[in-house]
This record gives C-alpha cells, sequence and structure tokens, in this order.
C-alpha cells in the first residue's frame, strides 16, 4: 500500500512548473488548457509502468533477470567480511556485551544483504528493458512521442514522480530534451529509478521465528572460511532475506491497481455494443490481413478494455461497499448491470429502474457519464487501495447530483481507502467538500462521511503568460478557500448588477417595459 505520492514537474505540455502530493482526494481546478488533464494522464502513466516494473520482477522472478554466478559471489564476498567479525567476537568470554554486540552484528549482516539486494534490483530497474516499459507507457497513453510532452518554447522537460509506501520508496526522475535540428541525437529521454529501502521497517516487520532463522544461518556461516565450491550450498538461505524482501515490495507496490475514468467516457458508453462487436468479429482475421486500429489516448483504450474486461459472475461486494453502491444508485435513480444477450458474446451493460430496462445507447447522458463507476465497484474492478482518476465527474449532472456524487466519492475513499484525483470545473463539487472538511472540524452528526483538512488537497492551475503554473489551494478547519470560482461569481454579479440598473434606468425613462405589462 503506498502512502504517499508526490509528482513535480517543469516545463511540460501547458504546465510551466507544478508541485503535487497527492491525498485521499485530490482535486485539479483551473481554467480550461491549463494541463490539469495532462498532469492527471501523465500520474496515470507514471504510476502505472513503475507499479507494472515491480509486479514484472515479483511475478516472473527476480533471479530470472540477473546471474546467479554474480549474485553468489558478492554474497560470498558479504559473508566472508562478516565472517572475520563474527569470529573475533566468538574468542571473547560470554557476556552481556556480547551478546548485543553479535546481534547488532547480524542486524548489520541482514542489513548489508537487503542493501546489496536492492542494488541489483536498481539495477535491473535501470535496464534498458525496464526503462523502455516506463517511455512507452507514457508514449502509449498519450498516444504521442514524449518529445512532444515538453512544453512549446522550452527545451526540456523534467519530471520527478515519488511512491512511498511501509517499507520502500519508489523514485522516476524524467528528462526529456528537445531534438535539435541537423544535431544527431540517440537519446531524447534519460530516466533513472530508485527503489530505497527502509531496513528498519523490514527488520522490524519479520517475525521471530524469521529473525531465528537468520541468527541459526549467521551463526553457521561465520563459523569458518569456505571457497566458492562450499558456499553454494548457504546460498538458498541467504536467498531467504531476498524472499522477504520481496514480500514487503509486493505489500507496498503490487496490490493496488489505477483506474482511469476520461471525460468522453459517455461517448464510449453509447457506443459500447457497436465497438464491442467490432472488435470481436475482426479478432479472427487479425494475423490474416493485420488490422489499423486509430490512434486514440491509452486512457480511452483502457477504458474501454477494463469495461470489456468486466465479468457479471464477478459480484462480490461487501458491506462497505454495499453503501456506496447504493448512494450511487440513488444518484442514477436506478442500477447499471451486465447481461449477455443477442449476437455478442460479451456482456453488455443495460440501465434498470423500477419502471425500465434499457441499453445504455438509449439512456440520458447523467447516466452513461455515471454508469462505468457504477459497473467498476459492482464487479470487482475497483478495490481496497486502488487509484481513481476521473475527469470532471460533473458533466451532465445537475449540481443537486454533483453535491451527492462527492459525497459517493468521499465514501469511496474513507471506507475503502481508494485515492481519489478529480479534474473539474465545478464550484458546487468544491463548495461541498469544503462543506464536508467543516463538517468533519466540528463532528457534525447529520453527515454520515466527513474530511479532515489533510484528507483533501487542491490545486489550482492558473495562467501565466504561455504557460499554466500550479499553486496548491489552502484547506483548513474552515473549508476551502476557494479564491478561483468565487472571482467569476463575484465578476457575473457585478455585471448583472451593472445591467440592472441600466435596465432600471431606461424603464424609468419609459424606453423598456415591463414583462407584467407586456402580458396586457
Amino acid at each position: 500500500m503506498i502512502d504517499i505520492i508526490r509528482l513535480n514537474v517543469e516545463n511540460f505540455g501547458y504546465v510551466g512548473k507544478g508541485e503535487i502530493e497527492l491525498a485521499p482526494i485530490t482535486l485539479f481546478i483551473g481554467p480550461n488548457n491549463t494541463g490539469k488533464s495532462y498532469t492527471a494522464m501523465f500520474l496515470y502513466a507514471s504510476i502505472e509502468s513503475m507499479i507494472e516494473s515491480i509486479q514484472k520482477i515479483i511475478r516472473e522472478g527476480f533471479l530470472r533477470f540477473i546471474e546467479m554466478k554474480d549474485l553468489g559471489n558478492l554474497l560470498e564476498k558479504l559473508v566472508n567480511e562478516y565472517r572475520e567479525k563474527a569470529q573475533s567476537l566468538a574468542k571473547e568470554p560470554k557476556s552481556h556485551r556480547k551478546n548485543e554486540e553479535l546481534n547488532k552484528l547480524l542486524g548489520e549482516f541482514v542489513e548489508r544483504g537487503m542493501e546489496l539486494y536492492i542494488n541489483e534490483l536498481n539495477k535491473l530497474l535501470n535496464s534498458k528493458n525496464f526503462k523502455k516499459l516506463v517511455i512507452e507507457e507514457i508514449e502509449r497513453v498519450f498516444s504521442s512521442r514524449i518529445t512532444d510532452l515538453v512544453r512549446r518554447g522550452s527545451s526540456e522537460m523534467r519530471a520527478n514522480i515519488k511512491l512511498k509506501g511501509k517499507f520502500f520508496e519508489l523514485s522516476c526522475d524524467l528528462k526529456v530534451s528537445m531534438p535539435k535540428p541537423r544535431i544527431k541525437q540517440d537519446r531524447n529521454a534519460n530516466l533513472d529509478i530508485k527503489l530505497t529501502a527502509k531496513t528498519d521497517a523490514i527488520l522490524g516487520s519479520l517475525e521471530k521465528g524469521v529473525k531465528e532463522r537468520y541468527y541459526r544461518l549467521f551463526r553457521v556461516i561465520t563459523s569458518r572460511r569456505v571457497t566458492s565450491e562450499e558456499f553454494l550450498p548457504y546460498l538458498p538461505y541467504l536467498l531467504e532475506i531476498l524472499e522477504d524482501l520481496l514480500e514487503d515490495l509486493e505489500i507496498d507496490f503490487a496490490k493496488f491497481d489505477i483506474h482511469y475514468l476520461p471525460a468522453s467516457r459517455a461517448g464510449i458508453l453509447y457506443s459500447y455494443r457497436t465497438v464491442a462487436s467490432a472488435i470481436i468479429k475482426s479478432v479472427p482475421s487479425m494475423p490474416i490481413r493485420g488490422a489499423e486500429i486509430p490512434s486514440v489516448p491509452g486512457t480511452l483504450a483502457d477504458f474501454l478494455a477494463e469495461l470489456i474486461s468486466l465479468d457479471p459472475r464477478a459480484i462480490n461486494i461487501s458491506d462497505e461497499l454495499k453503501e456506496i453502491i447504493e448512494s450511487l444508485e440513488e444518484i442514477l435513480e436506478g442500477s447499471v448491470e451486465l447481461v449477455r444477450r443477442g449476437d455478442i458474446s460479451l456482456p453488455e451493460p443495460i440501465y434498470r429502474s423500477k419502471e425500465f430496462e434499457f441499453p445504455l445507447s438509449n439512456v440520458s447522458s447523467m447516466i452513461a457519464e455515471l454508469s462505468p463507476l457504477d459497473l467498476y465497484l459492482k464487479y470487482g474492478s475497483i478495490k481496497k487501495n486502488d487509484i481513481l482518476i476521473i475527469e470532471e465527474p460533473e458533466a451532465h449532472l445537475h449540481p443537486d447530483k454533483q453535491a451527492k456524487l462527492i459525497e459517493v466519492l468521499t465514501l469511496l475513499a474513507k471506507r475503502l481507502g481508494v485515492r481519489v484525483i478529480i479534474t473539474t470545473h465545478s464550484d458546487v463539487i468544491l463548495n461541498k467538500l469544503s462543506n464536508l472538511v467543516m463538517a468533519g472540524s466540528s463532528n457534525a452528526p447529520e453527515f454520515r462521511v466527513a474530511l479532515k483538512p489533510e484528507d483533501v488537497k487542491i490545486y489550482n492551475f492558473r495562467k501565466d503568460e504561455g504557460y499554466s503554473i500550479v499553486e496548491e489551494v489552502k484547506v483548513s478547519e474552515t473549508g476551502i478557500r476557494d479564491d478561483v470560482f468565487k472571482k467569476i461569481i463575484e465578476e457575473l454579479y457585478e455585471e448583472h448588477m451593472k445591467l440592472y440598473y441600466r435596465v432600471q434606468k431606461l424603464r424609468a425613462g419609459g424606453r423598456i417595459r415591463d414583462c407584467e405589462e407586456d402580458k396586457d
């Protein structure tokens, strides 16, 4: 489970500079064309690719990627180094100090063993194939070359993302340079991935039996000097340190997924049946005729792929999830379900209310916008501790339903630990979040879910000269300070009052008649 996610970007897309730390609920606000969606997409691509790299190592086995002989030589060197220290201590008479020193030596030995494995993991993560995996995923998500992400007018883009878990920190530094005219440049993107272990947390998590096993192993392998051939039987025992390390790595980075609900999801839902049928019918002929697939952003492709992969038999709803789904379906005034029908072999989503049943191609835009979330929750796509990025959740929703949807997303964050990232232009969403924060600060009993100031992060993408600057909006016990939407509302009010007084002046002169007079 990831505790902290931080992103720093410079000269990226529309963004000149930005520093972002994700909270349980994070909002990106600001004018159009300031980089909100671009930043959300970059978070999706970078987190997805970094996690996929770790999962690939765990799934396929770390030892598959390295030379066992080289690893054995490194471990042999480590053991012989600590053997000398242990044998020196062994000559001393029994005492409390001797036991303390031996235990300290054991801790150092295990810690050094972990450092050795971490170094090898970092070499692997920075190998050509794994770097290529990250770069290609970013290009796939944006459906463009990585150099196209450099801000216009700038020669270089920089980005750093850090994922901090209980046991490890995983960081990725990316530098992308614009190709120079008539100058051959083999590498436009430089990438550095670094995995750092929190050794105290890892050692503290070891069960007592594991520590005793390490101690016995330490006593055996430090009892006498061995040759390379004699050392080989000890290698499996030393690899147990690696196994414990990989288990903690899996806890931090391999037990969650990231989901992206793009702004165009309603349109995709309307054409779901047509697109799914076309894909299935074309699959047999793809190897023969080849397939020309139009270039689309990876977020759209992933969204459609996730919908298609949903299994109608996979319903397993916990009590916590039931409350969230019921709250969402109150907004929908019905439910969205998967059924198999007609000549399509994939399940088709349909909308059911008390009176009607419709395919999603015939429902209102509000239902089409919220259907993916209902399906994801109901059929097990979104799980505890996942990350959900949702663009413009207010689209096609009445302000009352926008406010209720924020309660649903807050339940998702508080009950299931799902980290929710929202891009929005809605002052209703901002004000509802502000109320939820104040409800948490005042222990308001009428709210079924509430927030603390630290549960919410708001980032305003402010337009500057030719680019945008990302600024954090203050969140406190008195709610969210709204200088963005408030300014627009005040300007509209001033405009309204100016026109109102103008109309009154014209009426007084008899040049404008009242609506009631027109009726007469």
